[in-house]
C-alpha cells in the first residue's frame, strides 16, 4: 500500500513538473514540431515523387524537329515574296473560223453569163481598126455585138445596180449596171428603159430589157446587142469575162 502511494506521488511530481515545464517553454515546444512536421512533409514529397528521365532519342528528335520547323518557315517566307519576275501574257486561244460551201447560185454568179443568146456579129477591137459598114469607116470597136431579133429578152449577166438610164443620139436606149469589184456593164439597143428604175438592185438573170432596133450607128448589123464591160471606168474585151455559151 505504501509503494502503491509512493508511485502516485511520484507520478504527481513528475505531472506538475512536466506542466511547469510545458507553461514556462510551451511557444518553443510547439514551434519546434511545427518545423518537424514541415521538414517532414518536404522530405516525403521528394522522395515519393519519382523522377523523370526523357527516352533515348529525345533530344536528336527535338533538334530535328526544330529543324525541320525553321525549314517549313523559310519556305514559307519563300513563298509569300512576292516575284517580282515578269509573267508571260496568256495567249489567246484561236478558234478556227467556220466556213460554209456556197450555194450554186453565188458560184454561178463569180463571172458573167452571157445578156442573150446569139451568133457575135462583131468582136472587141482596141488596139487596132475594125471596117464599120454604117459609118462606112475603120474604126475601134468596145463591145461585143450579139445578133438576135427584136423582143428577144436580155438579161442581167451578174448581179449588181441600175447605176444610169439614159438615150442616146447614136446608140439608143442605154442601160449601164454597177457589179462588184468596180466592174460596169452597159447595154445599147434595148427596147425600153420603163422595166427599172436607177438604183434598182437586180439578180444574176433577171429580164432587162426586150432587144430593140439596131441603134443608128450599127443600122446595117440588123437587130443585135452592143455588149460593154468596164473595169474602173477602163474598157476591157466582155469575152474574157464570160462563162462559156
Amino acid at each position: 500500500m505504501n509503494r502503491w502511494n509512493e508511485a502516485r506521488e511520484r507520478a504527481g511530481r513528475a505531472a506538475r513538473a512536466a506542466a511547469a515545464f510545458f507553461e514556462k517553454n510551451g511557444f518553443y515546444c510547439v514551434l519546434a514540431l511545427c518545423v518537424a512536421v514541415i521538414a517532414g512533409t518536404a522530405v516525403y514529397t521528394r522522395t515519393s515523387v519519382p523522377e523523370v528521365s526523357p527516352p533515348p532519342g529525345y533530344e536528336q528528335d527535338l533538334s530535328a524537329g526544330t529543324q525541320e520547323d525553321q525549314t517549313l518557315q523559310e519556305a514559307i517566307g519563300e513563298t509569300a515574296q512576292p516575284s517580282t519576275a515578269p509573267t508571260a501574257a496568256p495567249q489567246a486561244t484561236v478558234l478556227p473560223l467556220l466556213t460554209v460551201a456556197p450555194s450554186s447560185s453565188l458560184l454561178e454568179d463569180a463571172e458573167l453569163a452571157w445578156p442573150m443568146q446569139g451568133d457575135v456579129l462583131r468582136e472587141y477591137v482596141q488596139g487596132s481598126v475594125v471596117y464599120l459598114p454604117t459609118l462606112e469607116a475603120w474604126g475601134t470597136h468596145a463591145g461585143l455585138d450579139i445578133a438576135g431579133q427584136a423582143g428577144d429578152e436580155v438579161k442581167a449577166p451578174m448581179s449588181g445596180t441600175v447605176q444610169r438610164l439614159y438615150v442616146d443620139p447614136l446608140w439608143g436606149n442605154v442601160m449601164e449596171i454597177a457589179h462588184p469589184g468596180g466592174l460596169v456593164t452597159r447595154y445599147m439597143g434595148l427596147q425600153t428603159l420603163t422595166l427599172l428604175q436607177e438604183g434598182d438592185p437586180v439578180r444574176q438573170g433577171q429580164l432587162l430589157s426586150p432587144l430593140g432596133e439596131a441603134p443608128a450607128c450599127e443600122q446595117m448589123d440588123g437587130p443585135h446587142l452592143h455588149f460593154e464591160a468596164l473595169r474602173d471606168g477602163e474598157p476591157v474585151d466582155p469575152r474574157t469575162l464570160l462563162a462559156e455559151q
